[in-house]
């Protein structure tokens, strides 16, 4: 489960994502499965990817309005990472707020958090697009 909590404005709101990566999805299975294998994200051994914010910030990006600064945690290696993202709208049932969306990306490299062994033939930069729906509890 993740937790998104929304203040009066972004800057004063926090983020908390648990991403299972047994759900990840290339749209070819026998690459998602070795994916999941012990050669890349050890799906059963680490069953949680995990991003905790600790800033939301106005960005100066022409792509992105905000960043998320906080630690990404994959494979139980934590680093300090920049997640540009913008919101993209809320979804109003009669006079109350049901969903927010939010899209963005992310860049890391892979080796730094020990998903891979070094491959010519797998680069080490990754881009994660996302786009995160939430339901107001």
């Amino acid at each position: 489960s993740s937790k998104l909590i929304i203040g009066e404005n972004l800057q004063n709101s926090s983020i908390e994502l648990f991403i299972d990566p047994s759900t990840i999805n290339t749209q070819n299975a026998k690459r998602d499965n070795h994916l999941k294998s012990e050669d890349f994200f050890e799906v059963e051994k680490y069953p949680v990817i995990k991003f905790v914010a600790n800033s939301i910030t106005p960005s100066s990006s022409n792509i992105y309005a905000y960043i998320a600064k906080g630690n990404l945690t994959i494979k139980n290696v934590t680093k300090e990472v920049e997640v540009p993202f913008n919101y993209v709208g809320k979804q109003m049932d009669s006079e109350e707020i049901h969903h927010y969306t939010f899209e963005g990306s992310i860049d890391i490299k892979r080796s730094d958090f020990g998903v891979g062994s070094e491959n010519p033939v797998v680069g080490d930069d990754v881009k994660i697009y996302f786009s995160i729906e939430t339901e107001k509890e």
